[in-house]
């Protein structure tokens, strides 16, 4: 019981310390009435106890559990890789939509939320609506398992705790798309467990409230379609 409080505390030290760094990659109206909104209605109806009630039901609350990657951290990926407003991204497993809504605020790039858990794609959706991002940001239900073809330019994944049956699986998904869509994974790269298929493009850190970890991005070894 007591280990248990120290760990919860841990989290939310780091949490807290999170949120401050990533105070100036907010200071803008949308950026802060986005997480106003955020705030207020995703406190209200509680969107990590909604996810893990979710995973819990499909027997994957070991492997799966609610998160969302911080401002910062999204800033550094999208200077990274250098989205920008001509970019068509793919969120797997967006949540409630907080990160993939700030990354369209912050980049004005277009994206595609996929997110299976329907009480939280209707927060989702709720949000969009109220930051007036209808337009440019689209959210699916649907399992990123077995997600039909999207054309996409990058393709974003925050499962950081999968088992290697789950990324082998997600990676036999993906291996659809060719050679020119940038997929970015956080902790483990696909070219683990699928090297004849994937090719690893660049790996750097980046900064989550459990801790520091690796962020890969890679590409599949599939030719490019000429038309």
């Amino acid at each position: 019981m007591l280990r248990k409080m120290i760990n919860r505390y841990r989290l939310f030290s780091r949490s807290f310390l999170m949120s401050l760094i990533s105070i100036p990659y907010g200071l803008s109206w949308h950026k802060m009435r986005l997480q106003l909104l955020g705030w207020c209605l995703c406190r209200r109806h509680q969107r990590y106890r909604i996810g893990n009630i979710f995973f819990k039901k499909k027997g994957l609350l070991d492997t799966c559990c609610y998160g969302e990657t911080p401002w910062i951290t999204l800033h550094r990926i999208a200077k990274k890789i250098n989205i920008h407003d001509k970019t068509c991204v793919m969120d797997l497993g967006s949540g409630v939509g907080l990160a993939t809504l700030w990354l369209s605020i912050h980049t004005g790039c277009r994206i595609i939320g996929v997110e299976a858990n329907e009480q939280l794609l209707v927060l989702a959706n709720r949000l969009a609506s109220a930051c007036r991002l209808a337009d440019r940001v689209t959210f699916l239900q649907e399992d990123m398992f077995t997600l039909p073809y999207q054309k996409v330019d990058v393709i974003y994944i925050y499962h950081s705790a999968l088992d290697d049956i789950s990324i082998k699986r997600l990676g036999e998904q993906l291996m659809q798309y060719d050679s020119r869509v940038q997929i970015i994974t956080i902790t483990y790269s696909f070219v683990e467990v699928l090297p004849d298929h994937f090719e690893l493009t660049s790996c750097f850190e980046g900064w989550f409230p459990w801790g520091i970890t690796g962020i890969y991005v890679q590409h599949t070894k599939k030719k490019i379609d000429v038309l």
